[in-house]
This record gives C-alpha cells, sequence and structure tokens, in this order.
C-alpha cells in the first residue's frame, strides 16, 4: 500500500488497499472506509476540492472506523 500526500486543507495523506480507503485527516487522525471502489478513490485523488469530495462522496457512503497509523 503506498500513501499519497495530499494538497488538502481537510486532510494529510490518502492510500487504498483492495478496497480500503485510508484517510489521515489534518488532526492526525487515520479512518478506513471500506468497500470503496478503486474508481471512486481514483476520483477523490484528482477532486478539485478533496474535502469537499469526502463530504459528499465518500462519508455518507462507506462504512469507516477509526484505525492506529496504517502499516505503510
Amino acid at each position: 500500500m503506498e500513501m499519497f500526500k495530499v494538497n488538502s486543507s481537510a486532510a494529510l495523506q490518502v492510500a487504498y488497499d483492495n478496497g480500503t480507503l485510508f484517510v489521515q485527516y489534518i488532526e492526525g487522525e487515520w479512518y478506513k472506509y471500506f468497500h470503496v471502489p478503486k474508481n471512486v478513490f481514483e476520483k477523490l485523488c484528482t477532486a478539485e476540492s478533496l474535502g469537499k469530495f469526502l463530504n459528499q462522496e465518500i462519508k455518507p457512503k462507506y462504512f469507516c472506523q477509526p484505525c492506529p497509523n496504517p502499516q505503510i
């Protein structure tokens, strides 16, 4: 799994591994979102506003839970 640093006021890093999206929010916490299709992750990475995309397309649609810093 590879981490991608993002230019966002909402998040620091994102990663994707076999249907699971990992997001490190600006406050430092990590969350993982389950059953996220790869094309949705790709749209997130190219979104004009990562925070807006997370709030509209990820958070309301995919189950998530906090997680410790994922192993890279």
